[in-house]
């Protein structure tokens, strides 16, 4: 009935364009590092897999209020962050046996992943410093690394609805109590996923 020139012109195309209808492969971290579970078990850093466009390594210690913060906002905020293709792994660099950061994660009830790095070996990876927590380290599917944020990012709502972060706020006139802190805004990780996509778009190699 059809000519196979015809077949042809109808199946290749279809077939090209499925390749990018089904979600790409989940990639296995590149380094081996011992984390245990909330459960505790023992497993590879490698056993966790790019499930989504970004994922966002939050290194924290129950003893570091800007780390609870700045979880606790993400938590709140989760459903936005996965809805723009953002997933949080939660990384605590204390023991699972602490007794304190049990009671915290029972009360916390963080909806994201939760690994004990018992070792501190994925930690030093990416900071020398034991202090330098929070530390947030954002990375595409494949694992190559966007942005590292040392400590939280404190965000300000002005009266007029614009976001200002802290710098910019110390060289604005703006009376204090008139501006809204959104401690540890997602919007940070909103803006480095959006920059790092025009980037890519924007690459010689894809025109």
């Amino acid at each position: 009935m059809f000519s196979n020139k015809y077949k042809l012109s109808i199946i290749f195309p279809a077939f090209f364009w499925s390749l990018f209808a089904y979600p790409q492969e989940p990639v296995p971290f590149p380094q081996d590092v011992p984390l245990i579970t909330l459960a505790g078990d023992t497993i590879s850093s490698r056993q966790l897999k790019s499930s989504t466009p970004y994922t966002l390594f939050d290194f924290w210690s129950y003893g570091c209020k800007p780390c609870i913060v700045q979880l606790n906002t993400f938590a709140e905020e989760y459903d936005a962050m996965l809805a723009k293709g953002i997933r949080v792994v939660a990384i605590a660099i204390f023991p699972l046996d602490d007794r304190i950061s049990q009671k915290l994660l029972a009360k916390s009830n963080w909806p994201f992943e939760i690994y004990y790095d018992y070792t501190g070996k994925l930690f030093k990876k990416y900071s020398p410093l034991s202090a330098d927590i929070p530390l947030s380290v954002l990375f595409d599917r494949n694992w190559k690394k966007i942005l590292k944020q040392r400590g939280a990012p404190i965000w300000y709502k002005t009266p007029d609805g614009r976001l200002i972060d802290d710098t910019e706020r110390k060289f604005m006139i703006y009376d204090s109590d008139s501006l809204q802190k959104l401690s540890s805004s997602p919007d940070h990780y909103y803006e480095a996923v959006e920059a790092y996509e025009k980037k890519q778009k924007n690459r010689p190699d894809k025109h």
